[in-house]
């Protein structure tokens, strides 16, 4: 063991180029099942069933439920008691490599695509734009474009700024949901368990 070598880098001092582009990994994927048939190997295959519907929710800080009062195609309306400081947007989930494929090079956690944020309250109407502002939101993916960005399923929103003294609405519009994978061991439902929701609610009161 040396100490204090430095620390090698597949771009600078592997022996060939590590690419894991979809549109190289999956023709040399399949390539392989083909060669593994001829040879009398069984393929098993994951029998996936899916769904497109993100069972969307919010949770109240308490953990409560908040169902969309109104959907129409991929706007959701959220009706937000007054006092609320912060909420959670909760969805289903699945990870690209799980519903495409081992050649899909993205193990996120991927919940909604969100396009944008819009509080209808007393005060007028109010675009939300903390999510995409604020890198180190909790539940919140990378800041991939200017103006959408993915949630893992449970993601932070913060309202104090808004200081709600009546009834709200909340109006979420999504770019991109699904597909999720309904036969796997994680909890798809759009319910939180207790132990979950409160691990994130204690970072955020940290």
């Amino acid at each position: 063991m040396t100490i204090g070598a430095r620390r090698k880098t597949w771009s600078t001092d592997a022996a060939l180029p590590l690419c894991t582009a979809r549109e190289f990994v999956e023709p040399l994927y399949k390539s392989l099942l083909i060669r593994a048939q001829s040879l009398g190997y069984a393929i098993s295959r994951p029998n996936l069933t899916t769904t497109n519907d993100p069972a969307l929710c919010l949770l109240a800080d308490d953990g409560t439920l908040i169902k969309p009062r109104r959907q129409s195609d991929n706007r959701y309306v959220f009706l937000i008691d007054p006092g609320t400081t912060h909420v959670w947007i909760r969805s289903r989930h699945s990870r690209p490599c799980d519903y495409v494929g081992p050649f899909m090079d993205d193990r996120r956690s991927l919940g909604v695509l969100v396009a944008s944020l819009s509080l209808f309250s007393s005060s007028g109407l109010i675009d939300v734009t903390s999510y995409r502002q604020d890198a180190l939101l909790m539940g919140w993916h990378g800041c991939e474009h200017p103006l959408y960005r993915w949630t893992d399923g449970l993601a932070e929103l913060p309202l104090e700024a808004f200081d709600l003294k009546n009834p709200a609405l909340l109006v979420i519009e999504l770019v991109l949901s699904g597909p999720y994978i309904l036969n796997q061991t994680q909890d798809t439902s759009p319910h939180i368990s207790p132990l979950e929701f409160g691990e994130r609610e204690a970072l955020f009161l940290q």
